[in-house]
């Protein structure tokens, strides 16, 4: 029920700021997370109000280079490009991008998140080479990372698969999709929503 859910949140988020205040690590952390509840209900406007005051909380309170500052950072940015912003949306995901690389490492999950959704607003900004560089790059990481039969992998191979079939490069992406779909069906079962979406 996403109106109890944000019910709860609201109450949540009063409750914290009470008791450990607004300048705290911890209340900008459930803030940011009640933004992604509201970008998941569709209220794409408060999302980015809630991500923006998160974003400002986070890097006030640990810094502007805290790995966890880049994290908020790149959900606003993802918020952005779903807002129909991407122009917006790719200067905030590359300086996550870039945070992250340097604090955390290249090949961190969070920094590979980052540059995933850097090559979707790649994407929506009709920059497609660009964007199926990165996602190659992020395919080869996470297969080294993970194996490539792990779904991670797999639904990078599905993105891959995607800006390949937008260019017309249909061979190359049929074969990504039969490679990908036996993975996430095993993961998540064949009726799963995440196998669904890749069908």
């Amino acid at each position: 029920d996403y109106a109890q859910a944000r019910a709860d949140y609201e109450s949540g988020l009063a409750r914290m700021e009470k008791a450990i205040g607004k300048e705290n690590a911890h209340t900008a952390t459930v803030r940011s997370s009640y933004a992604g509840l509201l970008l998941e209900m569709g209220d794409v406007a408060m999302a980015e109000k809630t991500y923006r005051q998160a974003v400002d909380d986070t890097v006030r309170i640990l810094g502007p280079n805290h790995p966890h500052a880049a994290h908020i950072l790149n959900n606003l940015a993802s918020t952005l490009v779903h807002a129909g912003r991407p122009a917006e949306a790719e200067p905030l995901h590359r300086r996550a991008v870039k945070i992250l690389t340097e604090s955390v490492g290249p090949e961190n999950p969070y920094t590979l998140t980052a540059k995933s959704t850097l090559a979707h607003a790649l994407s929506a900004l009709g920059q497609p080479e660009e964007a199926e560089a990165l996602t190659r790059e992020i395919l080869v990481q996470r297969e080294r990372i993970h194996g490539p039969g792990h779904p991670e992998a797999a639904f990078t191979r599905e993105s891959l698969a995607r800006l390949l079939a937008a260019r017309c490069e249909y061979a190359e992406a049929e074969t990504l999709y039969l490679e990908a779909m036996p993975v996430l069906e095993t993961a998540f079962g064949i009726e799963h929503r995440l196998t669904a979406d890749s069908m």
